[in-house]
């Protein structure tokens, strides 16, 4: 959905994404009172039956004046049968081309002179019509027009500046410049032009007026478009206060009241996006009212005078889903389908508003309407395939939420709610889910603790589209959002155990307390003789189960996380096993590995309380075989740093969370308490140097860098 304000220039603003209301919208602008261009002097428009007159435009606007001033007639023959020649054509015609009278091709010519330099023969044009020369300074508010109309901001300014020099009591000149600085997204220096465009006003024109109004409000606008939010409420406000003064002062004159609602309007949108819904509501309610006051009640009239009201019912809707009202929201946005059935975000707040009033099957119908008229409507597809999620309609749901991501490959939503609808189809599909995690979590670090269900985008969309200028080209919804990548820091189950290597790794010195009490755990084991438990398959099944015990909250995706995971696991134990049988045969050491029912009660009490230590199954040997001791967290330290260093390029959860569990069943294996590995390898030359090595590669993964 999206409030919507549309402007006259062909150029798209930047975006950007709020959470703040419990709708998902997308806000347009429709700002006709800052044009791009004045129509005068025969410049711009569509002149499609008189081509010649559209070539002079042209040969002026690519720098030939000298070819212009060789026909300047108007003579030209209008290409429809039976027509004679352009001239016969005035303003405002919509049957023939906007502007082509002789008053129009003096112009013409007398901007040609002055781009050749010839300033008298420029102004002697004018003469022809009996009114006398040109002004010098019209002749500027001419070219600079003309350069607004090709969209050459930059010559447009200098005319401009030329203007305001000759006439600098002109509170018109400062308008144009500011609209010129707007078109360039100078907002800042828009203000400045516009707020001097307001003084000269109240100078020159005594009391409130509609020049007064109309430049607050551009100066309100542009304070709004550059991030002021408050300076720019409070110059809205004068703005609506200064509109409705002036007609009070001259009731046979609406543009007051049509002022007053542009400027309620284009605050109500400022406080929608500011997450001020009730407020909002209240503006936009007032801004209808001081619609039909102006007498436009209807389309055609409010379009008349450059009043979209299908986009002031459409962001009036999007204010009261924010509110609460569905309802109330429904009636309006239909309204504004009523007005444009083409409008894409229009049929995205039906959506929504149908969605929230329980009407789940109309809000399907419209999100589908809504993206065939938008295909880039990302935030739209996503809570279309979250719907179809709902409804048990898988397939579809990937489809559309694949459309979602295609639309925008950096909408970390669109990817979590894709790896949930993923791993939703079954096996067969958990590295497809897995990878569309991983993307998730790059982008959005907040979503590796996020429980796996999807969930609706409720963000409001500020996409700063102007509808009331030409759609600019190659313009698409996704490419009008700017969202910034957050850094991900991997699964939380991660930094849980990588915690605990610090605690395991604490006791290095071999005669602290965790020594003694381990010792004293060992003996009472011994006394109990519990030979039915000897074997390795307990402390097997016990690191298993602690492992994968932090899943319980149910932080990823069944099929997408835990199948992989799993098996990941079991294949880090059989290294364990495979390494010390190796190592075993090539020393010719009889040994034998049994659970340490110590280990397995000391791992059970971590886990409870938030931390990790995995069991492992113990050597038994004959004499202290170093290089067996050696083996098993030599290897799992190895291959928890390759897969650390494959999470840090790939992104992928799973993959990390191996790492960490071969990070920790390594530390665990170090524990210098006999009879555990880290016990006999503390005692040789080098037996620092795995414990710091594992050490190293912990706090590489808890500052994010692995």
């Amino acid at each position: 959905m999206a409030p919507v304000e549309v402007q006259l220039q062909p150029t798209s603003g930047p975006c950007e994404a709020y959470n703040p209301v419990s709708c998902a919208a997308s806000t347009g602008a429709y700002l006709a009172y800052l044009p791009v261009y004045l129509g005068m002097g025969g410049i711009g428009g569509l002149a499609r039956w008189c081509p010649l007159w559209s070539r002079q435009v042209d040969l002026l606007l690519s720098r030939h004046p000298a070819e212009v001033l060789g026909d300047v007639s108007g003579a030209a023959n209008d290409l429809r049968p039976g027509a004679d020649d352009c001239d016969q054509f005035t303003p405002g015609d919509d049957t023939g081309p906007p502007f082509s009278s002789p008053l129009d091709h003096q112009q013409l010519a007398a901007v040609a002179e002055l781009n050749l330099g010839n300033v008298v023969a420029a102004r002697a044009i004018g003469n022809a019509d009996g009114n006398g020369p040109f002004s010098l300074a019209y002749l500027e508010q001419l070219r600079e027009n003309l350069w607004r109309y090709a969209g050459d901001y930059g010559l447009a300014a200098g005319a401009a500046a030329e203007w305001a020099k000759l006439q600098p009591s002109s509170s018109q000149a400062p308008v144009e410049e500011g609209e010129i600085a707007f078109l360039r997204h100078r907002y800042d220096q828009a203000a400045t032009y516009f707020a001097v465009a307001v003084n000269r006003s109240r100078y020159v024109q005594g009391g409130p007026t509609d020049d007064q109004a109309g430049a607050l409000l551009d100066q309100g606008t542009a304070l709004a478009y550059a991030g002021r939010r408050p300076e720019a409420l409070a110059i809205l406000a004068t703005a609506n206060e200064t509109a409705i003064r002036a007609y009070e002062a001259d009731p046979s004159d609406s543009s007051g009241t049509q002022l007053a609602a542009y400027a309620d309007e284009e605050g109500a949108t400022m406080l929608l996006d500011a997450n001020d819904p009730d407020e909002a509501a209240e503006d936009f309610a007032v801004a209808a009212d001081s619609a039909r006051r102006a007498g436009l009640g209807n389309a055609q009239t409010a379009a008349g005078a450059g009043l979209n009201l299908a986009v002031l019912d459409n962001n009036y809707a999007i204010a009261e889903l924010a509110v609460g009202d569905p309802s109330a929201a429904v009636t309006l946005v239909q309204t504004s389908i009523d007005q444009d059935p083409g409008d894409a975000i229009f049929w995205w707040t039906e959506a929504q508003a149908q969605q929230q009033a329980g009407h789940r099957v109309a809000a399907i119908a419209a999100y589908r309407k809504a993206l065939a008229r938008d295909p880039t409507e990302f935030p739209a597809a996503n809570n279309l395939g979250v719907l179809l999620l709902d409804r048990g309609n898988v397939g579809a749901a990937v489809s559309a939420l694949r459309r979602s991501v295609g639309a925008a490959p950096d909408y970390a939503t669109g990817w979590f709610n894709l790896a949930v609808a993923l791993g939703r189809q079954g096996p067969l599909h958990v590295f497809a889910s897995e990878g569309a995690l991983a993307r998730a979590e790059e982008l959005n670090s907040s979503l590796a603790k996020r429980a796996p269900k999807p969930y609706l985008d409720n963000a409001v969309y500020l996409s700063h589209l102007d509808l009331s200028k030409p759609l600019p080209p190659k313009w698409t919804f996704a490419g009008s959002q700017s969202r910034a990548p957050i850094a991900a820091a991997g699964l939380s189950t991660i930094l849980v155990m990588t915690l605990t290597l610090a605690r395991s790794l604490a006791a290095r010195a071999g005669r602290g307390d965790p020594k003694k009490w381990l010792d004293t755990f060992e003996r009472v084991e011994r006394r109990l003789d519990l030979k039915v438990v000897r074997g390795p398959a307990l402390a097997v099944a016990a690191t298993l189960a602690f492992l994968l015990w932090p899943l319980h909250t149910g932080t990823e995706q069944v099929w997408a996380f835990l199948v992989p995971y799993t098996v990941g696991l079991a294949i880090l134990i059989a290294v364990v096993f495979t390494t010390r049988h190796l190592v075993a045969r090539r020393t010719h050491t009889h040994m034998h590995e049994e659970t340490w029912l110590p280990g397995v009660g000391l791992g059970l009490i971590l886990t409870i309380v938030g931390f990790g230590w995995t069991p492992l199954p113990i050597i038994r040997a004959g004499g202290k075989a170093p290089a067996l001791h050696w083996a098993a967290p030599t290897a799992l330290a190895t291959i928890a740093l390759v897969l650390l260093l494959l999470a840090a390029w790939l992104q992928v959860p799973v993959t990390r969370s191996l790492g960490a569990a071969a990070l920790v069943m390594a530390a665990s294996l170090l524990t210098p308490v006999k009879p555990l590995d880290g016990a006999t390898v503390g005692d040789t030359s080098a037996g620092a140097l795995p414990s710091i090595a594992v050490l190293g590669t912990a706090i590489l993964v808890l500052i994010g860098l692995l």
